[in-house]
């Protein structure tokens, strides 16, 4: 009877690890239980269900790429498979993303269960660290501040697992495990961050196998088959970025480093608390004193344990325990960022010599500590119950970590910050209500927050997740200027938005006067009757959108100190203010002055009162390229004061004084290739709007969009053949520019058909600076195709991971039945 119970007492203590994980995540799991619950924090929207699947599926790679403004490409594998997945099943996204938190927590408690089994010889000492090591990995503070990144979360819940299966396989060195090992490191490793965490484990098994005796070619074997594995399961984004022309990593400045690094120093590493973006109030964080003070104990017992131990340790395990001491102490140096002056020595110096790129893949130096917990627990593994006074020492550790998890700032994040809510039927009803396809422009719908209701009955406001509702062109800076309605009313339509959902609270009738506009609760749903218009036909050219100060460069200002609250753009400084401006709205002003001479700037901007959108107050020039597709007449229009005055390629095309209405200048004569427009102002220069567009009749903004009589060309019929290409029949008496409502991005290109084959591909240009336009010089009847291009090699790439994914799960599946 001893012997049974002693052989099934880790597997109790494994299902009550469970059971106490499961019940204290249940903020993020209830949404299993209730599909009304709606997660409305983090990036949980970045998985669907079978909500939002749907619509993904009829996405296009390039809605992953550039879309939201950001080049996710490398999730698109994952999320596309995911999305297929939950087109088959009912869940919502909610229950989707529960779903896998579920599958992940689980996954990673049978990893640290199979790691004290194979650490931790007697059964007692066994059944008491995974009862103790789960919560503790799973309730600390990186663990549940890190759900709100939910990939990178998932990640750390399957470190043991992981682990686990890389050291069976170093034991064993059966193939099977691993194509499991390899598998496991695809699937969680789909984001760079994550690959890069995968990837220290990775190495820190290599070293132990080195350290061990391992043979180079059996090394090189471990090394490198989860490699390949994951590059052929990944082949179709690697192609696709190579004809994206992806970057990764993202350049950094110095600016970045020290801001990531605010927390960063070793007080906070020690207390689990460096993060450098706190969604908790940082105050309520800094004064747990219960809750710091057991996790500094936690930090002591390792290395204690470690030098305890280390005289009654084996070979292996001496090894194994100094590579995580080692790896440990590896990741609290990074994980300090530049509060530790010798890596701010080191990154100065690379910034300095153009090397930032290299550091990019670190930039968020605080994630890395992520590691920390899973080395803490193999090495308390091994030494504990290897201690002479390993009973007390089990009892102290204990202690430390019940007292970590009961006081910890954790609860919150997992109640309030991070749990599920049940929102007003006003949310679900524009759900149904907007079209999947549909493109929506969301008005100032954040602001005040979407009444909600917690887990608990309180009533609380939220951020609402709107893109599970349907989104459009987010962050071009194009849209800005719609949203305040401070661009001509055509461009909605120009853009294909017909649907316009703003905060019924404020609504003014007058921002979109063509729209039919119906309350939805909390919400104006506005619907200008008009079906989808993807395509549309110009006689001439508009190059340039508004293009404020976030997508100018900055040319010499003079020497100016960052300040709190400054960051660095090319050398230079820009001081970013968010906070809601008297008579300016939500206003985003830019400050490029030292901080001394921002009180009177900030004066004049709340007097000024005229701007609702992003302003530049500036002494000195600023500066963007563009290119120009055809030579022609172009104009300048703009809202500034100052006098602001704007040129091109260094001849004056435009000055304004006033922020009342458009100013412009005289068309000038550009020739095709790269030209530059430059705004140049005193002390008192204000921007506020920039725009460029091909006109030969002294043509105003107002009579910009207007339909050009007769026309030179008319869409005759469209269809959409697949998530990727567009074709559309066009009737055309003269050369036309044919715009194309997708987020602009230089993959796209527009095929024109003749006699069955391709007669000529046109290349895009930036329209309103934020979609697609093509210049077409042919007349006649035309047959285009809109194809995005890399989304050929996406499909080429694809046939390869998938025949990788069966080939592996089959060889899986053939060694379970061998009983391998």
């Amino acid at each position: 009877m001893k012997d049974r119970f002693s052989g099934a007492a880790p597997a109790i203590s494994l299902i009550l690890g469970i059971l106490i994980i499961l019940a204290s995540y249940y903020p993020v799991l209830a949404p299993l239980q209730d599909g009304s619950l709606l997660f409305t924090r983090g990036d949980f929207t970045t998985i669907g269900g079978n909500e939002s699947g749907a619509v993904r599926m009829e996405q296009t790679l390039s809605t992953f790429s550039d879309g939201s403004g950001r080049r996710d490409t490398n999730r698109f594998f994952l999320l596309g498979g995911l999305s297929a997945l939950s087109s088959w099943i009912s869940f919502t996204d909610a229950q989707f993303n529960s779903a896998l938190i579920l599958l992940s927590t689980v996954l990673g408690c049978i990893g640290i269960f199979f790691l004290m089994k194979r650490f931790v010889e007697d059964w007692r000492y066994c059944s008491a660290a995974i009862l103790m090591f789960i919560p503790f990995y799973f309730l600390n503070l990186w663990s549940v501040e890190r759900i709100g990144h939910i990939w990178i979360w998932f990640t750390y819940a399957i470190f043991p697992l992981f682990a686990s299966i890389g050291f069976s396989y170093l034991e064993h060195r059966k193939d099977s495990r691993l194509v499991l090992y390899s598998l496991v490191f695809a699937f969680y490793g789909a984001v760079p961050h994550s690959f890069i965490y995968l990837g220290m484990i990775h190495g820190l098994l290599a070293a132990h196998a080195l350290a061990t005796g391992w043979s180079w070619k059996g090394l090189a074997r471990f090394v490198f088959v989860p490699l390949i594995i994951y590059v052929l399961l990944y082949l179709p984004f690697l192609l696709a970025s190579t004809a994206l022309e992806a970057k990764y990593p993202v350049d950094v400045t110095k600016y970045s480093f020290t801001y990531l690094s605010k927390n960063g120093d070793m007080a906070n590493l020690l207390t689990f608390t460096n993060n450098w973006w706190p969604s908790l109030d940082e105050e309520r964080i800094q004064s747990d004193w219960a809750s710091r003070h057991s996790a500094f104990g936690i930090f002591i017992m390792t290395f204690a344990t470690l030098l305890l131990a280390y005289p009654h340790l084996g070979k292996g395990q001496k090894t194994l325990s100094l590579l995580c001491a080692f790896w440990m102490m590896g990741c609290m140096f990074v994980a300090q960022g530049n509060q530790n002056q010798v890596l701010k020595w080191i990154s100065d110096n690379m910034i300095d010599a153009g090397l930032g790129l290299l550091l990019g893949p670190f930039r968020e130096w605080a994630r890395i500590s992520l590691l920390i917990p899973l080395m803490m627990v193999i090495i308390l593994s091994i030494g504990l119950s290897r201690i002479r006074w390993r009973m007390a020492a089990f009892c102290i550790l204990a202690a430390l970590i019940a007292a970590n998890n009961i006081f910890s700032p954790s609860w919150d994040y997992l109640e309030d910050i991070h749990g599920a809510v049940r929102m007003g039927d006003e949310f679900s009803l524009l759900g149904a209500m907007l079209p999947k396809d549909s493109k929506v422009l969301w008005v100032d719908i954040r602001g005040n927050g979407l009444p909600a209701t917690s887990l608990d009955g309180i009533q609380i406001r939220v951020r609402p997740p709107i893109s599970n509702a349907g989104d459009t062109y987010q962050h071009p800076p194009i849209i800005k200027t719609i949203r305040k309605a401070k661009a001509p009313e055509g461009l909605l339509g120009a853009l294909n938005i017909h649907y316009v959902v703003k905060r019924a609270a404020g609504w003014t009738e007058s921002w979109y006067p063509g729209m039919e506009c119906s309350e939805v609760g909390y919400f104006k749903l506005c619907d200008d009757g008009m079906g989808p218009e993807p395509f549309r036909v110009y006689e001439g050219t508009i190059l340039a959108g508004d293009t404020d100060v976030l997508s100018l460069s900055l040319a010499p200002l003079g020497d100016y100190a960052p300040s709190q609250g400054m960051s660095e753009h090319a050398g230079y400084v820009v001081w970013g203010n968010q906070e809601s401006i008297a008579g300016a709205g939500q206003a985003a002003v830019y400050i490029l002055e030292g901080e001394s001479a921002f009180g009177g700037k900030r004066r004049r901007s709340e007097r000024m009162g005229a701007s609702n959108n992003s302003i530049a107050i500036f002494n000195g020039i600023l500066q963007t390229s563009i290119n120009i597709s055809r030579g022609g007449m172009y104009r300048i229009a703009l809202i500034g004061t100052g006098p602001v005055e704007v040129s091109v390629n260094g001849k004056v095309a435009a000055k304004a004084d006033s922020m009342n209405g458009f100013s412009y200048g005289e068309p000038v004569y550009l020739e095709p290739g790269p030209a530059t427009i430059s705004a140049k102002g005193n002390g008192n220069a204000s921007l506020d709007v920039v725009w460029l567009y091909e006109d030969t009749g002294n043509t105003t903004m107002g009579k910009l969009f207007q339909s050009v009589n007769p026309p030179p060309a008319s869409v005759v019929s469209f269809e959409r053949d697949g998530p990727t290409r567009w074709k559309a029949r066009i009737n055309a008496t003269r050369p036309f520019l044919l715009g194309f409502a997708e987020s602009y991005q230089p993959g796209w290109e527009a095929r024109i058909i003749g006699g069955g084959r391709i007669v000529e591909t046109v290349k895009p240009v930036e329209l309103y600076g934020a979609i697609n336009g093509y210049w077409i010089n042919r007349t006649g009847d035309l047959e285009v195709e809109m194809r995005y291009q890399p989304q050929d090699m996406f499909e080429a790439g694809l046939y390869v991971a998938s025949a990788t994914l069966v080939a592996c799960i089959a060889f899986l599946a053939h060694a379970l039945w061998r009983g391998g």
